[in-house]
């Protein structure tokens, strides 16, 4: 198993919409992150 990883050929239809999402997700929940642990050093 030492292939990398190669998504499949054939995509569902709204794969991208979905990856945005993920993605979309991801960074807000990471700034929500780090806004909280902001919030946690400051008080």
């Amino acid at each position: 198993m030492n292939r990398r990883y190669e998504p499949p050929r054939h995509k569902p239809r709204g794969w991208g919409e979905e990856l945005s999402r993920r993605q979309h997700n991801a960074s807000l929940s990471h700034s929500l992150r780090l806004t909280d642990s902001d919030d946690a050093t400051a008080y």
